[in-house]
């Protein structure tokens, strides 16, 4: 203890200009920390939607405990564009059914439908499952079917946002087609009629508040491609852009606001400020594309009328390439998720990191369809009849 005397006694005497400014400094770290956070439920508050928040809780614990065991076997045929992968459970849709699976081998839930030609789109939490050719969809999760519905007209093409909001183009007694935008609660939010395109895909932003088509018209006998962007506040386009020799197969948004648009000759990225970034295949024809919403997007590549030799790029959200692979392969798949590349050869399975460097391979049966990798070392298997965990 430092006894008090004259010449110490300043020592218990506060300084009040650090105190005064360590004060502030708090005060404004507080309020920075309160503001980031504002900004962020106020950017995000689509996805804070009351039956998104009770959905993931029901969905977390319906999830928990073990399956009886890998192979799992599957009622109906699975064409390969319905299995996929959400965070670390395989979707699975058959002619006759819809199931979520763990990794753990546990099938989480399990829908029947009698769609006849049944396809599959998920997003966020949700899965939305459709009739294409026909009007009947539902929207699912691990624990519950939302909707149960079905559209007035024929459906054509569909897609789900991650905070829920839903879409379909549709054939039309009027016009070319329609495209119809439902809200989370299964209400109407948006119609929009195109009396000239013929769309052919669509995709809705993460914040459920636009979507962007792809479509095509003839004009004096020549087949154009039209991309438009649509905000569900206008009556109008906000966006037009004339695409030429070079049909597009797809359109997707990226978690940012950009999106991108996979022709037969290149990739076309498109940012928030609606500037344009073109990526060429360079004379070689396209085997396969992936998009991953969170990092971009991978597609494989081959000389033209031979697939035997493939390469795989990994193309950023910006449209940036970020990573070159050599496979010297002919795949039969290709998926990209999480930080993961999986690909599927003649007999063989093979994991990418972000690095291009290879985490895992192993030969599987040759009657394997499609895998999906939720880790380096761990994948999904389609095989003929059943789905297997691969590790």
């Amino acid at each position: 203890m430092i006894p008090i005397t004259k010449k110490n006694k300043f020592l218990l005497k506060p300084n009040k200009k650090t105190n005064k400014s360590r004060s502030i400094i708090k005060i404004f770290f507080l309020l920075l920390v309160f503001i980031i956070l504002a900004l962020y439920l106020f950017i995000s508050r689509s996805l804070f939607h009351n039956l998104n928040i009770l959905d993931l809780f029901k969905d977390t614990f319906c999830s928990f405990g073990p399956g009886d065991g890998f192979p799992i076997s599957t009622n109906g045929f699975i064409n390969t564009v319905n299995f996929g992968i959400s965070g670390r459970t395989a979707l699975v849709l058959s002619n006759t059914e819809f199931s979520y699976i763990s990794p753990k081998s546990k099938i989480i839930s399990k829908i029947n439908h009698n769609f006849s030609n049944p396809l599959m789109i998920s997003s966020g939490k949700r899965t939305l499952i459709f009739d294409c050719g026909g009007i009947d969809f539902k929207i699912v999760t691990k624990s519950r079917v939302i909707i149960n519905d079905k559209t007035e007209q024929k459906i054509t093409a569909a897609a789900i946002s991650p905070c829920g909001v839903f879409g379909f183009i549709t054939e039309s007694d009027e016009y070319n087609c329609e495209m119809l935008i439902i809200d989370q609660n299964n209400k109407k939010k948006y119609k929009y009629y195109f009396s000239k395109l013929h769309v052919s895909d669509i995709a809705i932003s993460t914040n459920g508040c636009s979507a962007i088509i792809c479509g095509f018209c003839v004009e004096n006998n020549e087949i154009k491609s039209i991309i438009q962007i649509l905000n569900f506040k206008s009556k109008t386009p906000e966006f037009t852009h004339e695409v030429l020799n070079n049909p597009i197969i797809s359109v997707n948004y990226f978690s940012n606001g950009n999106a991108v648009l996979v022709g037969e000759k290149s990739l076309i990225f498109i940012n928030k400020n609606k500037n344009i970034k073109e990526f060429s295949y360079d004379s070689k024809q396209l085997c396969f594309a992936s998009v991953n919403n969170e990092i971009g997007i991978a597609i494989s590549v081959s000389p033209m009328n031979d697939e035997r030799d493939q390469q795989i790029l990994i193309l950023s959200k910006n449209g940036k390439k970020i990573l070159f692979i050599e496979t010297n392969k002919k795949l039969k798949s290709l998926v990209f998720s999480d930080n993961y590349i999986s690909v599927l050869s003649e007999n063989k399975a093979l994991i990418y990191n972000l690095n291009g460097n290879l985490n895992f391979q192993k030969k599987v049966p040759i009657a394997t369809k499609k895998i999906a990798a939720f880790s380096g070392s761990k994948a999904f298997v389609l095989g003929e009849g059943e789905v297997d965990l691969l590790s």
